[in-house]
């Protein structure tokens, strides 16, 4: 009996014994795991956040030319955003871009029914190719038709279903003949003011990249409008339905009350940071 009590306890030491050098095989590795994370700590650099873009949107006669794209770059600098529009009136005329935009967004108006019939699809080519060739030198593009629709058909102009088939012919020739061109789908923020009580998904199903919302229209003489509540639906709209956000057109009249323009120029800031806080790859100040 009491060598089957040795035997025993020789078998457990041996264990005791196995088991304690796994342990410090583990507690070795384990260390040398601390060191290593140490050391990536210690060269380890907080990346830099995601900024928002700013630009500008010229409005009236020229405003789709390249001095006008040019006056962007000369009033808030390279690497600045362009937001045009196509020129019918001369011919169909793609700007000239200059190298330092960092991003242009532009859109096009054209007859819903000759675009669904094909007899634009020689423009869309140039317009792809266009767009390629900024791509290629560096420039961001996103590539719009009807941008802000659900205004116009809140206004009478036009069925949503027309649009919808559009934009949705537009979007599919565009990723066809290039993938890596964007398109857009811009509303405009009433659709997603809480107060208008609206469903932006009256809207949905377009074949697009990026959600555009215009912040701008609003005008009142009394008080500049705080997008706050708004510009955070839509984020979350664009989140669901797979779309990055971004703010084609903001701006406002001055109020009465502000001669000098100084509030106005607080207000700006205020909603820069709110549209910046949501995560929206550009803003483009409308005429100015």
């Amino acid at each position: 009996q009491a060598h089957a009590v040795a035997d025993n306890l020789d078998q457990q030491l041996a264990v005791a014994v196995e088991s304690r050098d796994q342990w410090r095989t583990t507690a070795s590795s384990l260390e040398d795991t601390i060191e290593e994370l140490k050391r990536q700590l210690a060269t380890y650099e907080d990346p830099e956040p995601i900024k928002v873009l700013f630009g500008a949107c010229p409005s009236g006669a020229g405003g789709y030319s390249a001095a006008a794209i040019q006056r962007i770059i000369d009033k808030l600098g390279t690497k600045a955003v362009a937001r045009v529009f196509v020129n019918e009136t001369g011919g169909w005329v793609l700007p000239a871009v200059p190298a330092s935009v960092k991003l242009l967004h532009i859109s096009w108006k054209p007859d819903i029914m000759w675009l669904l019939s094909g007899a634009f699809d020689s423009q869309l080519a140039k317009l792809v190719a266009w767009a390629t060739a900024l791509q290629t030198a560096g420039t961001r593009v996103v590539l719009e038709v009807f941008h802000e629709a659900d205004v116009k058909v809140r206004q009478g102009i036009g069925l949503w279903s027309d649009y919808l088939a559009a934009k949705n012919y537009f979007g599919r020739y565009v990723r066809n003949a290039n993938p890596t061109l964007r398109t857009g789908h811009t509303m405009s923020v009433w659709t997603f003011t809480p107060s208008a009580k609206l469903n932006p998904d009256t809207f949905a199903g377009v074949i697009a990249d990026v959600l555009g919302v215009d912040c701008d229209g609003m005008n009142s003489p009394d008080a500049y409008p705080d997008f706050t509540d708004a510009i955070w639906a839509a984020q979350k709209w664009a989140k669901a339905h797979g779309y990055s956000l971004a703010i084609p057109e903001f701006g406002h009249e001055r109020i009465t009350n502000d001669t000098g323009g100084s509030k106005r120029a607080l207000w700006m800031d205020q909603q820069a940071k709110v549209f910046e806080a949501t995560g929206a790859e550009y803003v483009c100040f409308f005429d100015f």
